[in-house]
């Protein structure tokens, strides 16, 4: 079931978009894996956005557009990192996790990825859109998710599918339908700021 999506300042009110309604049916036999797999390629999307959106020549002046794909992307970021620690990881026996979480000498910890996302998503909240601290901080935040992003596809989620039966991964992807449709924004981070 869908609804029509919110209208965004600059938009044409003729462009029609839906998004998915809470409680949709659709939601209910998802595979906890297509949900994640699927946001990858949102925030993929987005991330490369974020730099189309970008003005040329460093143009000074507000850049609505710029903050406004920043901000889709960074409550993306920091809903799928939530989602996943409260419905993957958590739901992982002891060694299993384990197991995931290290598949490899070379790999970080996961959960450390997310913690570094989220601060530097607050990082970014600190100064202006466009200013150089905050590219400094969105490019990282950019690199940071695009390179655990790649090792989760190639090292935790063949592992982490490999050891639940289709039934169990699509109870957890009931869960993180759930999880997705009742989250909100971390009141902790605050909204961006235009550069005056």
């Amino acid at each position: 079931m869908t609804a029509p999506a919110p209208q965004y300042p600059g938009t044409s009110g003729q462009t029609r978009r839906y998004v998915p309604v809470r409680d949709a049916e659709a939601g209910l036999s998802a595979d906890i894996v297509e949900l994640i797999m699927a946001d990858h390629r949102r925030i993929r999307r987005l991330c490369s956005a974020v730099y189309d959106a970008a003005r040329p020549g460093g143009q000074p002046g507000p850049d609505w557009m710029l903050g406004h794909v920043w901000q889709r992307l960074a409550d993306l970021l920091v809903a799928h990192t939530q989602a996943e620690e409260q419905t993957c990881y958590a739901s992982m026996p002891g060694a299993a996790r384990r197991a995931a979480l290290r598949a490899a000498d070379r790999m970080r910890d996961p959960l450390t990825d997310h913690e570094d996302i989220r601060k530097l998503i607050g990082e970014a909240s600190l100064h202006p859109v466009g200013s150089a601290p905050w590219w400094h901080a969105v490019s990282t935040v950019i690199e940071v998710s695009t390179e655990h992003h790649e090792r989760e596809e190639r090292d935790i989620l063949p592992r982490y599918v490999k050891g639940l039966a289709l039934s169990r991964r699509k109870e957890l992807g009931r869960q993180w339908c759930a999880f997705m449709a009742a989250w909100k924004r971390d009141a902790t981070l605050t909204p961006i700021r235009q550069i005056p």
